[in-house]
């Protein structure tokens, strides 16, 4: 096989997974496409440039990411984030302030939720939309408890 040994391990773990001959084919950058599934019992399966189907449940279907079809599992972090980070530094550097330990941990709260939001909505992949969901959650419930 030609190529990085990177992308040969990669075609023949494809290989061996789903049997679709083709050793040494690159990845595709394309988006995947949903379907009904092989029997059409509206399981939904995600089907993939090079022809291998993501199956519901599985690690692949849960981590890859559709656009670029590569496994996220985490990020770099995003406005939301960054926020939430600096405002919760802030507001344990001025605890002795009542007030603005307060007002920053506010806005520490609406930068998450606005994050939580973002990947429930718009997440790359089901584990970032489920992550999203468990924060926009946790959120709520602290914010109940308060």
């Amino acid at each position: 096989m030609s190529g990085s040994p990177r992308l040969a391990l990669r075609a023949r773990m494809r290989h061996h997974r789903c049997g679709v001959p083709g050793h040494g084919v690159p990845v595709h950058e394309a988006p995947a496409t949903t379907g009904t599934g092989q029997h059409g019992n509206g399981v939904r399966e995600i089907n993939r440039p090079d022809g291998y189907k993501l199956r519901p449940g599985s690690f692949e279907w849960w981590f890859t990411n559709r656009s670029t079809d590569r496994i996220t599992i985490a990020q770099m972090p995003n406005v939301p984030l960054v926020v939430f980070g600096v405002a919760i530094v802030a507001s344990w550097v001025l605890h002795s302030h009542a007030q603005a330990s307060r007002i920053l941990g506010d806005v520490a709260t609406g930068a998450l939720v606005i994050w939580a939001l973002d990947e429930l909505i718009r997440g790359v992949n089901p584990w970032r939309r489920v992550l999203g969901g468990v924060v926009l959650g946790g959120t709520a419930v602290s914010l109940i408890h308060r």
